[in-house]
């Protein structure tokens, strides 16, 4: 596409040249001294600088990402409001534990070809996965998320949590001499609400048991962002602000982080 420009605009500007040729040729009529520039004439038929810059950015994009999930500070009886004790500490997996994203985004200030400076807005998916260190089981009564021990039958215990959301970020570009994305960084923050939790529990001889609970999960998530990258390609974290759990029926101070990498252009 890009050589159809090119050849396009040089075919024009061919069409131009008898023209050019012609005042060139009138002006040294009037002025001897004055010599044909031929420089003048290749640039003039070869610059498409000024075509592209008319062009308007693209202002949606779409990322997908990859990347190590977390939960700070480590889960144990000390995190409960109401003092419970003989809890099972709850030590997360950080290299097997993970975090998928997908998102849609929209500029909605920003929009001039020349921007430095934009705002996006869009919708994201989130899952996180994380595999605990312990042998646990996760119980969710009424008034109280559980996590103790069963050793001689669990063999791996999995929790995924799903969420959808709102993410708003301020965003610097610095664009390349052909108009393409070269750095950029951003500073933002989500709003996710959970669509569904689940755990996998893997137990000796190879049985595998699932449920599906709220394990008294907070549904509503915030937090901040940040981003980092060039091109396609971006480093990005997050923080959650918000409790992980019902501070009220679970750990009280344990929220997500996450961090990892993700692709898509343009970044706008």
């Amino acid at each position: 596409m890009e050589n159809n420009f090119i050849f396009n605009s040089i075919t024009s500007k061919l069409l131009l040249l008898p023209f050019v040729l012609l005042l060139s040729i009138s002006s040294q009529a009037q002025d001897t001294s004055s010599d044909l520039d031929l420089t003048d004439i290749h640039s003039f038929l070869t610059d498409t600088t000024a075509e592209s810059k008319l062009e308007k950015p693209e202002n949606k994009a779409i990322f997908i990402g990859f990347g190590l999930a977390n939960i700070s500070p480590e889960i144990n009886e000390d995190n409960y409001s109401d003092g419970l004790v003989g809890i099972k500490t709850l030590g997360i997996n950080p290299a097997l534990s993970n975090t998928f994203r997908l998102e849609n985004r929209i500029n909605i200030l920003g929009r001039k070809a020349n921007s430095s400076f934009h705002v996006g807005i869009g919708l994201q998916l989130v899952i996180n996965y994380f595999v605990f260190k312990n042998d646990i089981v996760i119980e969710n009564a009424d008034t109280l998320t559980m996590f103790h021990g069963r050793p001689f039958e669990v063999k791996s215990t999995k929790l995924r949590i799903g969420y959808i959301g709102v993410p708003l970020t301020i965003s610097y570009i610095k664009k390349k001499f052909n108009g393409d994305v070269g750095f950029h960084a951003s500073i933002g923050g989500y709003v996710d609400y959970k669509i569904f939790s689940k755990t996998r529990l893997r137990l000796y001889g190879k049985k595998i048991l699932t449920e599906k609970n709220n394990y008294n999960l907070e549904k509503l998530q915030y937090g901040a962002t940040v981003s980092l990258g060039y091109g396609p390609v971006t480093l990005f974290g997050t923080y959650a602000l918000s409790p992980m759990f019902d501070p009220a029926k679970g750990p009280k101070e344990a929220v997500i982080y996450t961090f990892g990498v993700k692709f898509g252009a343009p970044f706008n």
